[in-house]
C-alpha cells in the first residue's frame, strides 16, 4: 500500500511540474513572435550548377533570353540557395543574358559572279553609261543578263544555275547591291537559253574576300585555299591581328574565303569576327553579357524588384533649372524656386548667399533684369523674416520632393508604368544640396508611377519616403 501510494504522490508532482511549464512554453511562443524575420542584403552570381538545374535553352548555353526571362527562374534559386533569409532581404543577382544577332550578316553574303566595269560597257546602253540597272521596266537586270549570260557562260550544260551580283538603283539615289538567280532550261521547243528564276535583295557585301593566291600563301598554305573550315578558322583571326594592329574594340570583318580539296570543288562561305580589344573573335548569332537584377524578400518569398536607382547628373538639374518658376536672369541651367544649378550639379541651398541675396543682370544700356526675393519669391521672403532660415530649408526640401524632384521624373520617364510583372515600380532619385556653411548633403528621395503615360500626356508620379541618406 505505501509503494501505491508513493508512486500515486509521484505522478500527482509530475502532473503539477508538466502544468507549471505551459506558462513558460507561451512565453517562448510570444517571445518567437515578437522576432524580426532574419533579413540581410546580399549579392549572388549564378553559377554553371544554377543554369544546368533549369532546362531548354538556358542549361544548353548556360544564359537566359528574350523568352526565358531570369525573373521567373531566380526567386526558385534563391529560395534554394538561401534558406534562412526571410522579409526584408534583398539580392543584387548577377547572371548570363544572350544578345540574339538578327543580322547575321555572314547568313546574307551570297555567292556568285559578280558584274565588273567591263560587263557593265559591254552590255552597253543605259547600263554602260551609269554601271548599274534601274528599278524601270526595261532597264531591270532580267532585262538584259539572259542575253549577256552567255558571254560569260559559252559552254552551260541543261540546269545549270547562276548567282550574278550587279549594282542597282531602286530609288535614283542610292547604289546597292542586288543578285539574280538564273537557270539555264528550255526556253520552248528546243530552244535552251538562260530564265530568270528570282531577285535576291537582301544581301551584304564581304569587306574582305580572300580571290588572290597572296591571301592563302600569306597564311603559310601551299594552296589558295584552306583545306577545310576548322583550318580557316584557325588562321583566319591570327592574320586579322597581323593586318589590322591598330583595330578598336567592336571592329568587325566579314570575310569571304574558298575551302576544298581541289580547284575544281572548292566551296565559298563566309564568316564574321569581331575584335573585342584584345582577339578577333568569330560571331557566331549570339552574344553572352552579363546583366544584373535586384530581388527583395516579399511576403510571397523572392520576388524581382524593379525599382529603378540613378544619381542625377549635370543635365538633370539643367532640366529642373530650364523648369524653375523663378529662373536666374543671366543663367538657363540655374534657378531660384528649386535652387537646381546644372553647374554645380546640386541643389543651392544657401538662404543668405543665394536666395536672399539680389541679383541684378544688365543686358544693355536700356535693359537689366532683376531678381529680389521680397519681388520674385514672397513666399520665401516672408516665411525668412517670421519664422527664420531654418523653416526657408524646410520650404525648399518641399519644394524639390513634391514638385521638383517629379517634375525630372516625368521628364526622364514620360512612358513609365505602376506595375513591371505585377509588381510596384519605384523610383529612388540620388541628389546633392550646398549649403550656407559650405556643407553638402549626399541624400535621395523615393518615388512611385502611379498612372501610366496616356496620349500626349506624360506617366504620373509620387512622392513615397525623403529625404533620407543615400543607401550607397
Amino acid at each position: 500500500m505505501k509503494t501505491f501510494n508513493y508512486i500515486f504522490a509521484s505522478f500527482m508532482v509530475a502532473i503539477l511540474m508538466l502544468s507549471a511549464c505551459e506558462p513558460n512554453k507561451e512565453l517562448y511562443e510570444d517571445l518567437d513572435a515578437e522576432l524580426k524575420p532574419f533579413n540581410k542584403t546580399i549579392e549572388y552570381t549564378l553559377t554553371d550548377l544554377d543554369y544546368t538545374s533549369l532546362t531548354g535553352a538556358i542549361k544548353q548555353y548556360k544564359a537566359f533570353n528574350d523568352t526565358a526571362i531570369a525573373m521567373d527562374y531566380v526567386p526558385g534559386i534563391l529560395a534554394k540557395k538561401f534558406i534562412a533569409l526571410n522579409l526584408g532581404s534583398s539580392a543584387k543577382v548577377n547572371y548570363n543574358f544572350m544578345v540574339v544577332d538578327t543580322v547575321k550578316a555572314w547568313e546574307k553574303v551570297i555567292f556568285g559572279y559578280t558584274l565588273t566595269a567591263a560587263d557593265y560597257n559591254a552590255i552597253g546602253g543605259f547600263v554602260a553609261t551609269y554601271d548599274y540597272f534601274f528599278n524601270t521596266p526595261g532597264y531591270l537586270a532580267k532585262d538584259y543578263l539572259p542575253n549577256y549570260l552567255p558571254n560569260l557562260y559559252p559552254t552551260p550544260e541543261v540546269k545549270d544555275s547562276v548567282v550574278i551580283i550587279y549594282n542597282f538603283n531602286p530609288q535614283g539615289t542610292t547604289v546597292i547591291p542586288n543578285a539574280d538567280w538564273y537557270r539555264y532550261d528550255t526556253i520552248s521547243g528546243n530552244t535552251l537559253g538562260w530564265i530568270y528564276q528570282r531577285t535576291i535583295t537582301e544581301l551584304i557585301e564581304c569587306d574582305i574576300v580572300f580571290d588572290e593566291d597572296d591571301y592563302y600563301t600569306g597564311m603559310m598554305l601551299s594552296n589558295p585555299f584552306f583545306p577545310n573550315i576548322s583550318e580557316a578558322e584557325r588562321r583566319i583571326p591570327i592574320w586579322l591581328k597581323i593586318n589590322f594592329p591598330y583595330a578598336l574594340k567592336g571592329n568587325k570583318q566579314l570575310i569571304q574565303y574558298a575551302y576544298g580539296t581541289a580547284l575544281n570543288s572548292l566551296t565559298n562561305k563566309a564568316i564574321q569576327y569581331e575584335y573585342n580589344g584584345t582577339d578577333w573573335v568569330k560571331l557566331i548569332g549570339y552574344k553572352i553579357e552579363v546583366r544584373s537584377e535586384q530581388y527583395v524578400f516579399s511576403q510571397n518569398g523572392w520576388v524581382f524588384d524593379p525599382t529603378i536607382r540613378f544619381k542625377m547628373g549635370k543635365a538633370d538639374y539643367t532640366t529642373i533649372a530650364e523648369n524653375d518658376p523663378i529662373p536666374h536672369p543671366k543663367y538657363s541651367d540655374l534657378g531660384y524656386y528649386y535652387g537646381a544649378s546644372g553647374n554645380y550639379s546640386n541643389f543651392d541651398m544657401r538662404v543668405q548667399f543665394f536666395h536672399l541675396k539680389p541679383y541684378t543682370n544688365v543686358i544693355n544700356e536700356e535693359t537689366t533684369i532683376t531678381y529680389t526675393p521680397e519681388e520674385n519669391d514672397p513666399e520665401l521672403w516672408n516665411l525668412y523674416n517670421n519664422e527664420g532660415a531654418e523653416a526657408v530649408t524646410e520650404l525648399l526640401f518641399q519644394r524639390i520632393l513634391q514638385e521638383g524632384l517629379i517634375l525630372l521624373l516625368e521628364h526622364k520617364f514620360p512612358t513609365a508604368k505602376p506595375l513591371s510583372e505585377g509588381v510596384e515600380v519605384h523610383y529612388v532619385v540620388q541628389f546633392e544640396t550646398y549649403h550656407d556653411d559650405l556643407s553638402r548633403g549626399y541624400l535621395e528621395a523615393e518615388y512611385k508611377c502611379v498612372t501610366a503615360a496616356t496620349g500626349v500626356n506624360s506617366a504620373k508620379f509620387e512622392f513615397v519616403d525623403g529625404p533620407r541618406p543615400r543607401s550607397n
